[in-house]
This record gives C-alpha cells, sequence and structure tokens, in this order.
C-alpha cells in the first residue's frame, strides 16, 4: 500500500523480501536488491536465492549484516 519492502528475517538463516525491484549484485557472499528507496545489501556465507519472483525474493544461508543504503 506505501511501496515499502517488507523484510522477515528467520534466525540467521533465511530472509523473505517482498517488494523489491529486482537484483542488483549476486555473489555466494554479497547480494544486493534494488527497493523502491534505495538498496538492501545482504552480507553473508553461502547465501542462494531459493525463490525469486517479481515482488519477493527469499535467501537462505548463513546472514552474518543487512543494510539500508
Amino acid at each position: 500500500v506505501l511501496d515499502l519492502p517488507r523484510l522477515t528475517l528467520v534466525g540467521d538463516i533465511e530472509v523473505t523480501l517482498e517488494n523489491h525491484r529486482g537484483i542488483i549484485e549476486y555473489t555466494p557472499e554479497r547480494l544486493r536488491l534494488a527497493l523502491p528507496q534505495g538498496e538492501l545489501i545482504i552480507s553473508g556465507e553461502e547465501l542462494v536465492l531459493i525463490s525469486l519472483a517479481q515482488e519477493e525474493v527469499v535467501i537462505r544461508g548463513r546472514i552474518k549484516s543487512l543494510e539500508l543504503a
């Protein structure tokens, strides 16, 4: 409704992000996702895209940090 991202974190193993605008960068250690206003940077180890849909993405791995930029 407000065109804002919705982030769900399950421990340090899974992130679900709704209302994203696409992938900017993807490596096993870093994932950058475009948001309506800025981007989300996920850092960790063995990051894997489990699901990628038009407005939702699910990432699993050892998540070490999340940063809004």
